[in-house]
């Protein structure tokens, strides 16, 4: 499809987004600071449907005001969540600069999350009843992260359109992925149940809206900024609200046009290895030296470190790590002189999976 083309579609479904937020002042944030790039621009340059579309924002604090907007929605419309492990909660948005550690202790500055918590100062390592995990969260959140929390399972759904999604693959895979399985929810049914462009889906890096929008809240910036965060050559077209322009560098044509893996390094090198598996199913090639880029990246990691190991994995975002994370956090939060082995990981690994 031509740079014209991929442009006409893509500000068709910016437009048709923007359309339904009923915030002047959220509408203008949008309309000033999207971002939309990755898997939405390569199908559309190869002529396909795009199976969603991810829209990034340039600043912090456009992300902060588009997270808040749908999180009040979610929460507005289903009052006190039940998470998939019957835990009732509500989902709040958490900004790193909100929170102040001072020695033990730490301090929230924000309204909503106090409420929440009850509390506006907590010691650091205190067991504080079903909000140890949410404290474990708040202290690791950096100044410059947004992070959107639910309580203990780390993801919440619309169970109407959560049930249509292939249950195995909402175990074994990621959200979105496992959506992708739901294509055979009828225009019908989602008009009765919610209205388009609602969220439907929120983990801690992203918010999935009805009609297959993702809101990424985990990463920001210009997007020079966030390719950085990209793997593959092939994934870095984009289109900007701002200036409605299209770029397709050359090196992108080529590998998307191949179907050729070519690795560009990433914060996030263990996401990389496993995302693979995704574009091999889909006819895509990689040679050895790509994926020997990606082992060393790796092993410069410290996966025995526990936040490190999280880190890694939350781009995965697959419910399965995230009972992994959970596990190997309760096994150190009762032994604290416990360290990590590579035969324990292995042990829960083979029973979770």
């Amino acid at each position: 499809m031509r740079e014209k083309h991929i442009k006409a579609v893509l500000k068709k479904e910016f437009n048709n987004w923007l359309d339904s937020i009923d915030d002047p002042g959220v509408k203008k944030v949008a309309t000033e600071n999207t971002i939309i790039t990755g898997g939405a621009m390569v199908s559309l340059m190869q002529n396909e449907k795009p199976n969603d579309f991810d829209l990034y924002f340039r600043t912090k604090e456009a992300v902060k005001v588009i997270a808040n907007y749908y999180v009040d929605k979610f929460n507005e419309k289903h009052g006190q969540i039940e998470t998939k492990i019957g835990k009732v909660t509500k989902a709040v948005v958490i900004d790193g600069e909100d929170i102040e550690i001072s020695g033990e202790t730490v301090t929230i500055k924000d309204d909503k999350l106090i409420k929440i918590l009850g509390k506006s100062e907590f010691w650091i390592g205190k067991h504080d009843g079903d909000f140890t995990g949410m404290t474990r969260m708040i202290v690791n959140t950096p100044e410059d992260r947004i992070k959107i929390y639910i309580h203990s399972d780390g993801v919440i759904g619309d169970s109407n359109i959560y049930e249509d999604a292939d249950p195995e693959l909402i175990e074994r895979t990621s959200i979105q992925e496992a959506l992708e399985t739901a294509d055979d929810i009828s225009a019908e049914k989602l008009e009765e149940d919610r209205p388009l462009y609602f969220p439907v889906f929120m983990s801690t890096n992203a918010i999935t809206l009805s009609g297959k929008i993702q809101l990424i809240v985990r990463f920001y910036g210009e997007p020079d900024v966030i390719h950085e965060t990209y793997d593959f050559v092939h994934t870095k077209a984009y289109w900007t609200s701002w200036a409605d322009k299209v770029v397709i560098p050359k090196e992108v044509y080529e590998a998307v046009m191949n179907r050729t893996l070519i690795y560009t390094g990433s914060q996030y090198p263990l996401c990389s290895v496993m995302r693979i598996r995704k574009f091999i199913r889909k006819g895509w090639n990689i040679n050895a030296g790509q994926i020997l880029k990606m082992a060393f990246q790796i092993s410069e990691l410290n996966l025995n470190d526990i936040d490190v190991l999280e880190d890694q994995l939350v781009g995965v975002d697959s419910l399965y790590f995230m009972a992994l994370i959970e596990q190997l956090r309760k096994k150190q939060e009762s032994d604290p002189n416990w360290n990590i082995s590579q035969n324990y990981v292995v042990s829960i690994i083979d029973k979770i999976f």
